[in-house]
């Protein structure tokens, strides 16, 4: 799921207020999978706030997220997380909000509709979320003060003009941002829907960008590749890095068909561990043998790529080498993109220190250069899939058949034992059967040979004795006053 962050941060150079300016932000965000609130994380860090203000209706996983620290370090975070009511990050109210705005060097006998029209010339108005959270810290900074204004003329609570030293937009260092608008333009994406008329059916990528360059063989890459284009990137190191392994993979055909024969056996790993998570009641074991088989797809593609690492490996193409030498970031194209300021100096952190600071990795002879994505793709593949597949193999018994057992026998005592007794319960039932069977007299044998005794266990309701044939007569339930009649089914039980 593909959501939004919107950061609304302000600067005030004086205590009252008469030099405040507001600067808004909206990006894209994945809310769950390995790339949850990433965003998120990069946004707190850049502004650096002492407090957040968020709307009482939001969930429990994205309030911990903003109370988490940013800096990487333990314990409490250094920001406060208010809540406010939900009224104040409407549409609507934002509106209102935004009409009273006073910027400086504008007319301040201009309407409110005319003040929309001026500030959408410094911030995006149709990019709704962010405007909401523009207007609701418009309404705290008002209320707390925090605005020089003109005294209101026809409401109590809503100023007549709230003077700003200053309205625009940001974005995140080392990234682009792109409005819904240029994206449309651009034809980045294009949602097909369904022909259907019953609006059955999901929708497809129809002639776009996005659908051209996506050769994308698991849906993990799709979803990943999707989030590089609603959120660029700026850092020509890293594009370069990018390019060079497009390179690379474009001169050996043989590598890359066996990666892609492994990624397309690979699932949604994301997915099926949250799957696994959220089920309710027992889990099915497919689950988790599909999540094994991943793993071990995974350590074959781990594998792949460690024999291109090796220093005996040889270059795909006799072109490799010349190609990723023109393209290389450490090379003087690259220097002279230093010397220019092309570069961007506030590239994340998390960007710069997840890859050798060469950009490349060489081989003892330094015959040929091998993209960076190798050792990437090692890093991300290290002998923890291993333990973890080791353990689902020594854990789980995928050759059990029966409904919620699938942890293998001698990893628990008490649950082989607990195992044991359930495998026994239909003996031990039968015993049950014949030890109420023996609190009837002989002389009312006759009755009870009329019908079948069993007892059969009912969700939500427990074990009941189950007699088919017909009901109990009255001299039976005089000798059993401990029997009592619940319900009767259509084969006269």
């Amino acid at each position: 799921m593909v959501g939004q962050v919107v950061l609304v941060s302000l600067t005030e150079a004086h205590p009252r207020g008469s030099c405040v300016q507001v600067h808004v932000m909206q990006t894209h965000d994945d809310a769950t999978g390995p790339f949850a609130f990433q965003m998120l994380q990069l946004a707190k860090l850049q502004a650096n706030p002492s407090t957040i203000y968020t709307s009482s209706k939001s969930d429990k996983l994205f309030l911990d997220k903003l109370r988490d620290s940013f800096n990487g370090a333990s314990g409490a975070a250094q920001h406060q997380v208010r809540i406010e009511k939900a009224s104040l990050f409407s549409m609507e109210h934002a509106l209102r909000m935004l009409q009273n705005v006073h910027l400086r060097g504008v007319s301040a006998t201009m309407s409110g509709k005319d003040r929309l029209h001026q500030l959408n010339t410094h911030i995006n108005l149709a990019a709704t979320q962010q405007v909401c959270a523009a207007g609701a810290l418009l309404a705290i900074l008002h209320r707390e003060g925090h605005l020089s204004q003109a005294q209101a003329e026809d409401s109590d609570d809503m100023p007549a003009a709230m003077f700003l030293e200053g309205l625009s937009e940001i974005s995140l260092d080392g990234f682009l941002t792109v409005d819904s608008a240029s994206m449309l333009a651009l034809q980045i994406f294009q949602e097909d829907r369904h022909p259907s008329a019953m609006g059955i059916g999901q929708s497809k990528e129809g002639f776009s960008v996005f659908g051209m360059l996506n050769s994308c063989v698991s849906s993990m890459g799709r979803r990943l590749l999707r989030l590089w284009f609603l959120r660029p990137i700026i850092n020509l190191d890293m594009l370069n890095q990018r390019q060079d392994a497009v390179h690379f993979f474009m001169h050996a055909p043989d590598i890359i068909k066996s990666v892609k024969s492994v990624l397309r056996k690979t699932r949604d790993i994301p997915q099926l561990l949250r799957r696994l998570q959220s089920t309710q009641g027992s889990l099915d074991v497919k689950d988790f043998s599909l999540v094994q088989d991943s793993i071990a797809n995974l350590l074959m593609l781990r594998d792949i790529f460690a024999s291109l690492a090796s220093p005996h490996a040889q270059p795909p193409s006799a072109n490799l080498h010349s190609g990723l030498s023109s393209a290389s970031p450490s090379g003087s194209g690259m220097s002279h993109l230093h010397a220019q300021g092309f570069l961007s100096p506030g590239t994340p952190h998390w960007e710069q220190g997840s890859v050798p600071a060469s950009g490349h990795t060489s081989n003892a002879s330094g015959s040929w250069q091998r993209p960076s994505i190798i050792q990437r793709v090692l890093a991300c593949t290290g002998n923890e899939l291993l333990t973890c597949h080791s353990l689902f193999s020594d854990i789980i018994d995928f050759e059990q058949t029966e409904d919620g057992m699938m942890v293998a026998y001698g990893i628990c005592d008490q649950l082989d034992e607990m195992k044991h007794t359930y495998h026994g319960l239909p003996d031990f039932l039968t015993k049950v059967v014949e030890q109420e069977l023996t609190r009837v007299p002989r002389q009312l044998g006759s009755l009870v040979n009329q019908q079948l005794w069993s007892i059969l266990y009912m969700p939500q309701v427990g074990f009941v004795m189950r007699l088919e044939g017909q009901r109990l007569s009255a001299a039976l339930e005089d000798f059993l006053p401990d029997f009592q009649f619940a319900f009767e089914g259509n084969g006269g039980e």
